[in-house]
């Protein structure tokens, strides 16, 4: 098992787990009409100008060439304050593994990587929890 960050040469295997991710989730079946061509447009796009911009590091976990497992870190950029060095928020999300490789402990080494890589980055890690109810203020 490699765990990397991940390339432009992964972005089809990227969207085709972002898409798994979602529709996994899609306990309705609201999305089951959904046009995966359109997504895959939107999605690679994204991911183009992620890899371009320098604010996005996406971790991945491959073995045998097949990726199968991912992590998103956004970092996000903090207004400077005078006296300290101003160092950028990591955000994580789209964490997935895909069914087959869940419970063997690669999540934890995407993880374990991505605290070591914070470092040679100098970021603030956040750890982020799935959002299950938002909360709207009129």
């Amino acid at each position: 098992m490699i765990i990397r960050t991940a390339t432009k040469e992964d972005i089809d295997q990227l969207i085709r787990m972002r898409w798994d991710f979602t529709l996994e989730d899609d306990v309705d079946g609201n999305l089951k009409n959904e046009k995966d061509h359109d997504f895959y447009e939107e999605c690679k796009e994204f991911l183009l100008n992620a890899f371009q911009s320098g604010d996005w590091y996406i971790w991945v976990a491959e073995e045998n060439g097949m990726l199968v497992s991912n992590m998103y870190i956004e970092l996000i950029h903090k207004v400077p304050r005078p006296g300290r060095i101003t160092y950028p928020f990591a955000y994580m999300t789209n964490v997935y593994t895909k069914p087959d490789y869940r419970g063997k402990g690669i999540g934890s080494r995407l993880i374990s990587k991505t605290m070591n890589g914070q470092k040679k980055i100098d970021m603030n890690l956040s750890l982020c929890g799935l959002v299950t109810k938002v909360l709207i203020f009129t």
